[in-house]
């Protein structure tokens, strides 16, 4: 747990050296982009739906008069979720969103290095994989757009579908919590941004039908409904 901490805190301080000098400058920074200004924005507008006007959650200050047009431009509603508290502890809609994005680099980083070291068994290239995943040149050409660098839950859903394929390998079929938790994940990160979602989904289902289809001899039926059932309801 310590040395968890420890590598977590490492990729937080390398997000504050990644994106440096904006650290210094968390109520201010925000790139004249309008894309970058749109979301900030909108996490604002969201924000204050989900507090006072939970009915109207759909509803945006944009295409007027037609109702719940948020979702034809915003479909982030984990970012938008993570970001509410953030903004009730700093009152600052711009400090907020840029803590955000640099929680978020870091959480990069995490999932990618957990995922690595339960891979290969080893701490090194966990932390390179981790450094690479969340500092690579994507991530400046989207700077501050934070729903295109949210990438940790789909990393997390591969960690836990690789643990359930292993139990499953060695004719445990007691992984169906593991399952689930793999399907949820991958969910979190539609719902935090839709087209990495799709993306990623190009390596999760591959994945997940290639482990099934090598291991069916040991995949009971009741197992086997579960996953399909878990298919269906995603």
């Amino acid at each position: 747990m310590m040395r968890s901490f420890l590598v977590l805190l490492v990729f937080a301080l390398s997000a504050l050296a990644f994106t440096w000098p904006m650290p210094m400058h968390l109520d201010t920074a925000l790139d004249n982009d309008f894309d970058t200004l749109m979301f900030a924005s909108l996490l604002q507008f969201f924000r204050a739906n989900v507090l006072r006007h939970p009915r109207d959650l759909l509803d945006a200050p944009f295409y007027h008069p037609h109702p719940r047009t948020l979702p034809t431009v915003f479909h982030s509603y984990m970012v938008g979720l993570a970001y509410i508290p953030i903004y009730e502890i700093t009152r600052h809609p711009v400090s907020a969103y840029n803590i955000l994005h640099l929680l978020t680099l870091a959480l990069n980083g995490f999932a990618m290095y957990r995922l690595v070291r339960y891979l290969t068994g080893e701490e090194l290239p966990g932390v390179i994989s981790g450094f690479i995943f969340a500092f690579c040149p994507a991530r400046v050409a989207n700077f501050q757009y934070t729903p295109f660098v949210t990438n940790y839950w789909i990393v997390f859903s591969l960690l836990f579908l690789f643990k359930f394929l292993r139990l499953l390998s060695r004719g445990q079929a007691t992984g169906s919590a593991l399952c689930a938790c793999a399907f949820l994940f991958y969910l979190l990160q539609c719902v935090s941004d839709i087209i990495a979602g799709v993306y990623f989904g190009l390596a999760f289902f591959p994945v997940l039908a290639w482990g099934l289809l090598i291991n069916r001899r040991h995949l009971c039926p009741r197992m086997f409904a579960k996953v399909v059932a878990l298919c269906a309801l995603l």
